[in-house]
């Protein structure tokens, strides 16, 4: 959900699976919404860190893998709207003692597969604004994703995950059959 300050929910973002016959994830934002900021914090702590990436289901999949206690998890929803970087800019102005983390999605090609120079990455754009809005004494660290976005690490961890337990499921089936019956 996506919130504005004393308004209340202006709009959320929506992702599903490919469709059948597709390769493509479907993302979007609520009909009639406003982009706003989402938000998300895992405990009633004083923010230490503000992690900025471009979806909420990239915030909730970098806190599963990385959460720290006192962070602050933020999506624009994708490119961000002039009212929401005057938004972030007041949360991140009024944070000056927490680490600001640009966890922007890893773009290498455009929409028709071709490669992307680095200044041209989409995540890279939008990190360079988000930078340029910290005050100079705030700590900034640049967190880029291996896949295309946090959401696909965390599935491919979790694969990785699956596949360990296949196989030493495997080797323990193999290593009782292999034991002399009594």
């Amino acid at each position: 959900r996506h919130r504005k300050p004393g308004e209340g929910v202006t709009g959320y973002e929506y992702k599903n699976a490919p469709l059948p016959g597709e390769d493509k994830a479907f993302t979007g934002f609520s009909g009639g919404g406003e982009k706003a900021l989402f938000t998300r914090r895992l405990e009633d702590l004083p923010a230490s860190q503000l992690v900025v990436v471009e979806s909420a289901i990239d915030a909730l999949s970098y806190a599963q893998m990385y959460h720290k206690p006192g962070t602050l998890y933020i999506s624009v929803a994708g490119s961000m709207s002039h009212d929401q970087a005057n938004q972030l800019q007041v949360l991140i102005v009024g944070n000056p003692q927490a680490t600001l983390v640009l966890a922007t999605d890893n773009d290498l090609t455009d929409k028709d597969g071709q490669p992307l120079a680095f200044d041209d990455r989409p995540g890279e754009k939008l990190a360079k604004v988000i930078e340029a809005m910290a005050p100079q004494v705030m700590t900034i660290e640049r967190h880029t994703p291996q896949a295309k976005d946090w959401n696909a690490d965390l599935q491919a961890k979790a694969m990785r995950a699956e596949e360990k337990h296949s196989m030493t499921l495997k080797s323990k089936t193999n290593a009782s059959k292999s034991q002399p019956g009594w």
